[in-house]
């Protein structure tokens, strides 16, 4: 099953061993399902003596910034280019200097 925008129903038809490929990112995907997303996704969990030093850096910085920067899929993919942009080298440049 190949999934890249919306939802598709016939995902909950599916039968194991099914494969999948897609990006998913509809909620629907994961109904049923919010109290295991939000243990994975559970921060305070994770925390370490560490993150919280940070967090508190962080929190105390006049401007924090925070940096993603992706790469892989993102400029070899050619599913994953369509559907976002890449941006020049000169778009950092004056994010930089900003």
């Amino acid at each position: 099953m190949r999934q890249h925008e919306g939802f598709d129903p016939a995902f909950l038809e599916l039968i194991a061993p099914a494969a999948l490929a897609g990006y998913f990112q509809s909620w629907l995907y994961f109904s049923g399902h919010e109290a295991s997303v939000r243990r994975v996704f559970d921060t305070e969990r994770l925390s370490t003596a560490r993150t919280a030093r940070l967090e508190d850096e962080i929190r105390a910085a006049e401007h924090p910034v925070a940096v993603h920067v992706r790469r892989g899929d993102y400029l070899v993919d050619q599913q994953a280019t369509a559907h976002s942009s890449v941006l020049r080298p000169e778009h950092y440049a004056a994010a930089r200097r900003a």
